[in-house]
């Protein structure tokens, strides 16, 4: 009986606390370079639009303001400032008057500070200033006559913090390769594949960047898996990544040059097969299969209190799970990988099951903070892993 009673009131403690925000350690563990990974599970408060009725569930980037470690949201209607501690204070600034945003994801920030900060919208390609909570309209970069003639436009989703400002005038933006049959150009399929432009705020002058990779590579040989993300380092160095190689290269913009390199390896993916573009399209088992037999090379991150680099790679889905049913996306299992700054491997962990989808990335000076399972509009706390080395 007392046995049973003190279960029912252990049960009861750990209900209270992973509902009210305390925190407690999953696991701990200490690798064979003496690095030791702790993950404590703990929780935030989402900011207000979060727990809105009929929230879209829309616009779970995430990038940080470094000078006051507060989280940067990007939702419908505009961009949110909120500290990482329960109940902090928030501040939103909306969109310009005019700039529809259907979904955030098009949305890429460049944050110097809450109250200094740029912001890229593709649909338009405007880029904005920010300044102390008013929107400065700076240039439509899709205008540009050096993009047009190329077949170059800016991409359908970006990554939050693939928008680079370097000094007090260049501005570093991702481009998107167009098809020669879709412009009015010379331009030949198979053409190499800009990457990267720069604009200048004084001179008003659009650059496209030496970074490239092969179009009828990223067009024909991976389909879905083929996408190539940017983000930077906020020390003069942009950093491109794919879903489907390992391989991470560094553009130097001081020095204008790029170094490749291996990257993770394959310690966790042996292969990852091409898509067919044409067939997933109309046949959805297709996908499922392809994730059966392959992985994926998800986010990379950086954080610059470490200086060091947080890879998520995405194991490939077992086609039953333990108890005989046929899995599903949530079966996924996801590894976290921290890379120095020339991308050896410091560390490797597997996430607690609930962590199949990372939605939400945060680095500290202790580690970074990632969701601890699938969000949950109106809930009062989002659940987190703060994952410490």
């Amino acid at each position: 009986m007392l046995k049973t009673i003190f279960i029912v009131l252990l049960s009861s403690l750990l209900l209270v606390v992973g509902i009210s925000g305390f925190n407690f350690i999953l696991s701990q563990q200490t690798l064979s370079n003496g690095l030791t990974v702790t993950m404590k599970r703990d929780s935030i408060s989402p900011p207000s639009f979060y727990s809105t009725p009929g929230y879209s569930g829309r616009g779970r980037s995430y990038a940080l303001s470094e000078d006051t470690l507060k989280v940067c949201y990007v939702h419908d209607n505009g961009v949110t400032f909120k500290g990482l501690e329960q109940g902090a204070q928030e501040t939103t600034y909306p969109f310009p008057n005019g700039m529809n945003v259907t979904d955030p994801r098009t949305v890429a920030l460049s944050v110097t500070s809450e109250n200094f900060f740029y912001l890229l919208e593709f649909q338009e390609g405007t880029l904005w200033k920010y300044e102390n909570g008013s929107p400065v309209r700076i240039a439509n970069l899709q205008e540009s006559t050096e993009l047009s003639e190329r077949g170059l436009f800016l991409p359908y989703l970006l990554d939050m913090n693939s928008l680079y400002v370097k000094g007090d005038s260049l501005i570093y933006f991702p481009l998107q390769y167009r098809e020669p049959h879709e412009i009015k150009s010379k331009a030949k399929k198979g053409i190499p594949h800009p990457l990267t432009a720069s604009y200048n705020i004084k001179t008003k002058k659009v650059t496209v960047l030496p970074p490239h990779i092969n179009a009828s590579y990223y067009k024909n040989s991976h389909g879905f898996t083929s996408s190539c993300y940017q983000t930077c380092n906020g020390k003069g160095d942009i950093i491109y990544y794919y879903n489907g190689m390992a391989e991470i290269s560094r553009f130097d913009t001081d020095k204008n040059t790029l170094t490749t390199y291996h990257g993770i390896g394959k310690s966790v993916i042996d292969t990852i097969y091409p898509v067919s573009l044409e067939v997933a399209r109309s046949d959805k088992d297709y996908l499922v299969e392809h994730h059966h037999s392959s992985g994926e090379y998800m986010k990379l991150y950086y954080n610059p209190f470490k200086h060091c680099y947080y890879r998520f790679v995405g194991h490939p889905l077992p086609k039953y799970n333990e108890n005989g049913l046929r899995t599903i996306f949530k079966d996924r299992r996801v590894s976290l990988f921290i890379l120095d700054e020339d991308f050896n491997v410091l560390a490797e962990t597997l996430l607690p099951e609930k962590c199949f989808f990372i939605f939400l990335a945060v680095s500290t000076p202790e580690g970074i903070i990632i969701n601890h399972g699938p969000a949950k509009p109106r809930d009062e706390f989002l659940p987190t892993l703060h994952i410490k080395h």
